[in-house]
């Protein structure tokens, strides 16, 4: 899948995972970096690594919450979250 560099110090965030934090981020009343890092964490317990396609979407939990917590807040606010339809 295509990749997005959206900063240089986050490094490379893939197409999957940025469109994990645009789904997720709709429902983050706090509207906050901190909060969205809290509703992929709450989702991510419910994974179950018996499913092979929970296996794949673990992995890209794992890969979007470690760029959440490795970004400051303005960097998160500068994020197009915006969930990619399929047309």
């Amino acid at each position: 899948m295509e990749t997005v560099n959206k900063k240089k110090n986050l490094g490379t965030i893939k197409y999957e995972e940025e469109q994990l934090m645009a789904i997720y981020n709709l429902m983050n009343d706090a509207g906050t970096r901190q909060g969205l890092i809290d509703i992929i964490a709450d989702m991510a317990k419910d994974i179950n690594p018996e499913i092979p396609s929970d296996v794949e979407l673990q992995g890209h939990v794992e890969a979007a919450l470690a760029h959440l917590r490795n970004m400051s807040d303005d960097e998160f606010s500068n994020l197009d979250l915006t969930v990619d339809f399929p047309s």
